[in-house]
């Protein structure tokens, strides 16, 4: 198993972000792949404001280092792994992004609780990813390879059974509660809100932000227009859905669904 190096305050160089930067000034090109509880982008990354999005990422360099500002300083590296919830810009480069749902298998062995920071991923693992996409290999096998995840007992039926609710829910434009949740979980309502945190990182309110913009992604990758894709996912309009977009990719949507090729559930390259 590949072992993850964690990076802390300090072992990087102290500096911060840069307000005002125009997060859809440089365009966005390459290839993106969605599937349920994880996404991949491969291509040259545009320009970015600092933002925090609700999944796991890892970020690999395909031509040498990339640099990452983040809220403790600048990081460089081959590979990095970001936990959700993190305030992070990336440099443009040509890199490889992988997102992670912080419930699924892969995010959680990824990361074990909401107090990490980042991870400096080895070459070795880093080569085994890049390799991954675009070929017949499994993205989600070498995750599972590479983190010592044990197939026979991945599958955590509480985690399983919140995060079907919590998609059926949004889906449906429905409103499960917490206390239903948490019922569903074994825990009381105040036990469940503190269980939620640590296990994925961030509230429960902002998980479900979260899914709703991945269905407005997932409609808008298909050729729907941004009206259309933030009413799919119950957006009050595409103003709305634009601002989550850039709250949680520091980014302009355009940016991204004028400029990339994005692959359908039937691409071999990510099945």
């Amino acid at each position: 198993m590949a072992t993850l190096i964690e990076t802390g305050k300090n072992t990087v160089a102290d500096s911060r972000f840069a307000d005002g930067r125009d997060g859809g000034a440089e365009k966005w090109l390459g290839d993106i792949w969605l599937r349920p509880g994880y996404g991949v982008f491969r291509g040259a990354a545009g320009d970015n404001t600092r933002h925090a999005h609700c999944a796991h990422q890892i970020v690999i360099g395909q031509r040498g280092e990339v640099e990452l500002d983040y809220t403790h300083g600048t990081v460089r590296a081959r590979g990095i792994a970001i936990p959700a919830n993190i305030e992070h810009r990336l440099s443009s480069s040509d890199v490889l992004l992988i997102y992670l749902d912080p419930l699924t298998i892969e995010g959680r062995a990824l990361f074990h609780s909401n107090t990490e920071i980042l991870k400096i991923l080895p070459a070795p693992f880093c080569d085994l990813l890049q390799k991954a996409v675009g070929t017949d290999a499994t993205l989600r096998h070498v995750l599972c390879t590479e983190l010592a995840i044990a197939q026979a007992h991945a599958t955590d039926e509480r985690f399983e059974a919140i995060l079907s609710a919590l998609l059926e829910s949004v889906t449906n434009f429905g409103a499960v509660n917490r206390a239903a949740l948490a019922k569903l979980a074994g825990l009381s309502s105040g036990r469940f809100s503190h269980w939620f945190v640590e296990k994925a990182g961030l509230p429960l309110r902002r998980y479900r932000k979260w899914l709703r913009l991945i269905i407005a992604i997932e409609h808008a990758s298909h050729g729907g227009n941004l009206t259309q894709a933030a009413h799919a996912a119950g957006f009050a309009d595409a103003a709305h859905f634009s601002r989550t977009f850039r709250e949680m990719f520091g980014i302009n949507p355009l940016a991204v669904f004028q400029h990339v090729r994005w692959h359908g559930p039937d691409d071999a390259a990510l099945s």
